[in-house]
């Protein structure tokens, strides 16, 4: 049975304030089919497994979508998190599911709009060349934009007085409702680096200390830029890490190793009206080896950990610390 959708209208004063239609999610992840073990389609179905898994997402889609792709988005959304069922059976909102992940229909999942957007085809030859991170930022910047859920994202950055003595230069300040983008490029693919480091370094701050076994960062190349703070924090704290790809073997991306703390506070790079908290947790993050990508998420607020790999999703423990050399885009969640 389809669950009942409730219209909700957003105060006027809210940026978004068309009307939205909530329903209840499922319980589980949704496998998705990858019959021909699609490189870019194991990206497209990494990344969305892992938006997903968010809270909230299911308030925030817009009743009357504004462009196609939206309400492709919107469609594909609401079937896979409310009206995919265990075949052969009703499945009684609530309950255990029989298993982690039920895999998708193939005709209920249909991302040829997201393929379009990217400029990019699903065939298994098609290894990403030179647009690794296009489906990323197509679905962020054309799509998730133009929902109320971007508020999450929002994030605001501002000048500070020059106080640090080495800063470091970072990119261009995040946009307000899309993933902070952070180039691996200067760092060595021998190197380690962590999460409060690229955000330090992304905000022209020295980070002062290494966490877990984090290399020294790359040389300075200018100590005249002014260091940054957070004006206001997002509630989904999104990070996409944008690795090189080799020259000569497009499934071989840029192997810089990225350590993942579980646990992230961003007081030290806040003003103090920035959030009311600063406490972060992981909340997920997609990775690949070769070129295949993959999504390791909790769901929602549960603390279980899944691995989704195309059409197999099961219960994962991610240990106390997360490291990955091939990560490109991670999620963190504010502890309300």
């Amino acid at each position: 049975m389809v669950p009942p959708r409730i219209f909700v209208l957003p105060p006027d004063d809210d940026p978004f304030h068309d009307p939205c239609l909530t329903y209840a999610p499922n319980d589980f992840i949704v496998a998705l089919p990858n019959p021909s073990s699609s490189l870019p389609l194991s990206l497209l179905n990494a990344t969305l497994q892992c938006v997903l898994a968010l809270p909230q997402l299911n308030e925030s889609l817009p009743a009357v979508p504004s462009s196609p792709a939206l309400a492709s988005f919107v469609s594909l959304a609401r079937v896979l998190q409310s009206e995919i069922v265990p075949p052969g059976m009703e499945w009684e909102r609530g309950a255990p599911p029989p298993s982690p992940g039920i895999l998708a229909p193939e005709s209920t999942v249909d991302l040829s709009w997201w393929l379009a957007l990217s400029g990019l085809d699903s065939t298994p030859s098609n290894v990403l060349v030179d647009a690794p991170s296009a489906p990323i930022v197509a679905l962020f910047d054309h799509v998730l934009s133009k929902t109320r859920f971007a508020s999450l994202f929002h994030s605001e950055v501002v000048p500070q007085p020059a106080t640090f003595a080495n800063p470091t230069p970072p990119p261009s300040p995040p946009s307000p409702f899309t993933p902070i983008s952070i180039s691996l490029a200067p760092f060595s693919e021998s190197a380690t680096t962590d999460i409060p480091a690229l955000i330090a370094r992304m905000l022209n701050v020295s980070p002062g200390f290494f966490h877990f076994g984090s290399s020294p960062p790359p040389p300075l190349s200018s100590s005249s830029l002014t260091p940054s703070k957070f004006s206001r924090l997002p509630t989904h704290l999104l990070i996409h890490l944008d690795r090189p790809q080799s020259a000569t073997t497009p499934t071989t991306f840029h192997k810089t190793q990225v350590e993942l703390p579980l646990e992230l506070d961003l007081s030290f790079h806040s003003l103090p009206n920035a959030a009311r908290k600063t406490f972060y947790r992981l909340h997920g993050f997609v990775t690949q080896t070769n070129g295949h990508f993959l999504t390791y998420t909790r769901l929602r607020a549960s603390r279980t950990w899944f691995k989704c790999d195309d059409g197999s999703v099961e219960r994962f423990d991610v240990g106390l610390r997360v490291a990955s050399r091939g990560v490109v885009l991670v999620v963190y969640m504010r502890e309300e």
